[in-house]
């Protein structure tokens, strides 16, 4: 399985959000047309009680907060 950086993510996501389609990006970077899906779901921006969270930040706080409450 290949690896990607979290910037490469983010500028195909970016790029998608632009107007590119999954096909294009797929074909021109790489990644499968699902991976890219994925990424544009982990990195949409939500705005809750005036502050701006992505779906990687709320799964990062999760992780934290589960091996937290394993120490415990």
């Amino acid at each position: 399985m290949i690896r990607y950086k979290k910037e490469f993510k983010q500028s195909l996501v970016e790029m998608h959000n632009q107007g590119r389609s999954y096909t294009d990006l797929s074909a021109e970077y790489g990644p499968s047309v699902d991976s890219i899906r994925n990424w544009v779901k982990l990195y949409a921006v939500h705005e809750v009680d005036c502050e701006k969270w992505t779906q990687a930040d709320v799964n990062a706080l999760q992780k934290g907060k589960r091996q937290t409450s394993r120490r415990t």
